[in-house]
């Protein structure tokens, strides 16, 4: 079988990786890796086009492919697309953040041109992704793949312990989990039925006093510090490791005395508008107000933009105005939503305007009906412990929420979707429906909760894939892929 394998990393992890995929009968034709990868790839490889993560980013062809006969597209085809083009000109503030929309629908076009013409070229019959697609031009493949018919495989962390669930579509979700859960209808489980690293995960964080910081969440805030930005990604630092820093340290000088100071001189002038102009923390801080406890509430968590978790798991509802919106008017009457930014937002994308959170958005938020925006360090787990229920895209606050058999509603497509206690909604009616049934009593209890967890305990593989989960895996790199490695050669093998 024909592999295209778009998985932007590098090492060699990554290589013994590609090596077990490229076992007989399967050939992967195409590698779309990080572009530190690309000699390696040349010397191992040779036979295999190499595309480069960022040159792909660009819109820039494999080195090798001859584009000459990739043609436009038609007004058919774009025409057929239609929901995809919306999407991705979404997907587009990662990279092109004030780019005008006519600019972007030509970039667009270009991808549709250049990856059409990859799948007529070299004929994959299977995609192979590590994450949900993400990054624009992937979706448009994995779009693309699914019209054509092809085989696509995704990884999904959940974030319990180290599993991982593999799916084809992130819309469908999980087909194993979806297996073992039909499998194990009308049993009843108990703990001990269940893998211990799943029970660990789980026993501390049923209990309503749970108050830590999701590993991830801690991880992200160390990466996006001055501390970390200064010990692992300081010249000077790395220079006295290597004993390079005498002989660097004339250069800097001079270079700091042609460049650097007037680079400075624009830093402190930037730093100044941030204490004069408007910003995201003064909007936020001029329209938040601390809860109150004693009113009955629904808790929306807003997700960090742009990130895969709204667009494209979020599918339209990328526009969480829009989830606030159709929240607002399904609400009970007396019940109120509170609202939290998410606590990297600011940290990994700045505190500066740009299209996901543009100048009045908090103000836009504040002023839907029953909305009221609370201060970033209002504690999450007392929002979560405190509401009626927890709304969220697809965020980890749900999955916190079904962990104290709290109701979750969701809009869009998280890992957890099939799990006894969430709501899929898409409609003020979809949404209304979920807070009649909480009025009426609804709840479940941890048996449910417990059942769910020994289906995930069978559908899932071991390992990681960002490096901020390593920290919960007993895995290496090179264990985790190639338990990915066996499982997509054994998906493979059954068509």
């Amino acid at each position: 079988m024909r592999l295209l394998l778009m998985w932007p990393s590098s090492g060699p992890a990554t290589m013994e990786f590609i090596k077990e995929l490229n076992q007989s009968p399967h050939r992967v034709v195409y590698w779309l890796g990080h572009h530190s990868a690309a000699s390696d790839a040349a010397r191992e490889f040779p036979e295999i086009i190499f595309h480069s993560h960022a040159a792909a980013e660009r819109v820039e062809p494999a080195a090798g492919v001859d584009t000459r006969d990739f043609l436009p597209p038609s007004e058919a085809l774009i025409n057929s697309l239609t929901k995809v083009e919306s999407l991705i000109l979404t997907m587009l503030n990662r990279f092109y953040d004030t780019m005008c929309v006519d600019e972007r629908r030509h970039i667009y076009y270009k991808m549709l041109t250049y990856w059409v013409g990859v799948l007529d070229k070299y004929q994959p019959e299977a995609i192979i992704f590590p994450v949900d697609p993400h990054w624009v031009f992937d979706f448009l493949v994995f779009e693309l793949a699914r019209r054509r018919g092809l085989k696509t495989f995704m990884f999904s962390e959940t974030k319990i312990s180290d599993r991982i669930l593999w799916m084809e579509d992130f819309r469908a979700g999980s087909a194993a989990l979806l297996a073992a859960q039909a499998r194990n209808a009308g049993k009843n489980f108990s703990l001990s039925d269940i893998s211990d690293d799943i029970v660990k995960y789980y026993q501390p964080r049923a209990s309503a006093s749970y108050n830590e910081l999701p590993g991830h969440i801690d991880f992200l805030k160390k990466k996006h510090s001055w501390r970390y930005r200064w010990l692992h990604d300081s010249k000077i630092i790395k220079s006295f490791k290597d004993g390079s820093f005498f002989k660097r340290a004339r250069i800097w000088a001079i270079r700091w005395w042609q460049n650097d100071r007037k680079k400075m001189l624009r830093q402190l002038l930037v730093a100044g508008r941030h204490i004069i102009l408007p910003n995201l923390k003064k909007e936020y801080a001029a329209v938040a107000k601390p809860p109150d406890w004693g009113k009955k509430f629904v808790y929306l968590a807003l997700q960090v933009q742009p990130e895969r978790t709204t667009s494209p798991l979020g599918d339209i509802f990328c526009d969480q105005l829009l989830v606030a919106e159709i929240v607002s008017a399904a609400l009970p009457p007396n019940w109120i939503i509170y609202v939290k930014e998410h606590p990297i937002q600011w940290l990994r994308i700045g505190i500066d305007y740009s299209s996901n959170r543009y100048p009045g958005y908090y103000k836009k938020l504040a002023a839907i009906p029953n909305v009221q925006v609370v201060p970033v360090e209002t504690n999450t787990y007392e929002l979560n412990n405190k509401s009626e229920a927890v709304v969220t895209v697809t965020g980890s606050p749900g999955l916190e929420a079904l962990l104290r058999s709290k109701p979750v509603i969701i809009f869009g497509y998280p890992w957890y979707k099939d799990c006894p206690g969430v709501f899929r909604v898409n409609s003020v009616d979809s949404c209304r429906y979920v807070f009649n049934k909480i009025i009426e009593g609804y709840r479940f209890d941890q048996q449910v909760l417990i059942n769910y967890l020994k289906s995930l305990d069978e559908a899932t593989i071991r390992g990681f894939i960002a490096q901020s989960n390593a920290k919960a895996s007993t895995f290496n790199q090179a264990q985790s892929l190639h338990n990915m490695a066996e499982l997509i050669r054994s998906e493979l093998a059954r068509k």
